[in-house]
């Protein structure tokens, strides 16, 4: 069994993750919220000095936090730390590191074209940035010779991320999704005579008090949460037109 551990960047943090690599811990992710916590990245390279072993990586960063070519050095800095296999990178929409700021988390729909402008950045390509074609000039030994190739995984939670994580898939097949399956649990007893009908999402839907119970994970969908209707049954219909006559 492998485990990680997750850190905030204070001035700690670089000691403590020593101490996770001295405890078995197999990844130790560093947020990314600048409003709230130091740079994540000197943090890790402080972490890499201290370190020989454990995997280290942002969890997670946000891409329009930086410029791409910062975020794609920043990544390159640490490769030489540290070395490809030791290195993982972790992306979100920046649920929290964005509303810090007043700003609201990214589009999922944004992902491919900003954390690809990224790969690519580091597989040595030239990429059209603001208008301009970008490309990593670093001569030999200035920095890891291209491509430097890393895992990125995405930080998702819900079906309909999970369904937009599915698609950055298709699009890079290198990319992993954090989201892991789960058994279903059994339903409350509140509800042990109503029928149900389940949905894609991972959801249940009772047709007889209208109510949706959450199953205890989730499975890709093509429609998101807020757009799963549920139909109420006609007897549940019949029961309201009878309290309410004007309805």
């Amino acid at each position: 069994m492998k485990i990680s551990a997750a850190f905030p960047p204070v001035p700690a943090t670089p000691e403590h993750i020593g101490l996770a690599e001295k405890l078995g811990y197999s990844t130790a992710w560093v947020y990314d919220t600048p409003a709230l916590q130091l740079d994540c990245w000197m943090t890790l390279a402080l972490a890499a000095a201290r370190t020989r072993r454990i995997r280290l990586g942002p969890g997670v960063i946000i891409p329009s936090l930086r410029h791409p070519m910062v975020t794609a050095s920043a990544i390159a800095t640490l490769v030489s730390l540290v070395g490809e296999s030791r290195v993982i990178i972790g992306v979100g929409t920046g649920f929290t590191g964005r509303r810090a700021m007043g700003q609201k988390p990214l589009r999922w729909q944004d992902m491919p074209r900003m954390v690809g402008d990224i790969r690519r950045l580091l597989a040595g390509e030239t990429v059209e940035i603001e208008g301009a074609a970008t490309r990593m000039l670093h001569w030999s030994g200035q920095a890891p010779n291209r491509p430097i190739e890393v895992p990125f995984v995405l930080g998702v939670n819900g079906p309909g991320a999970c369904s937009r994580c599915q698609r950055l898939w298709r699009v890079a097949k290198s990319w992993r999704c954090s989201h892991r399956a789960r058994t279903a649990r059994p339903l409350p007893p509140r509800h042990s005579k109503c029928t149900f009908r389940s949905s894609n999402a991972g959801f249940y839907g009772c047709l007889n008090c209208a109510s949706t119970i959450r199953r205890n994970g989730c499975q890709a969908s093509t429609r998101a949460v807020s757009k799963i209707r549920w139909r109420r049954s006609d007897q549940h219909h019949a029961n309201r037109a009878r309290r309410d006559p004007v309805r």
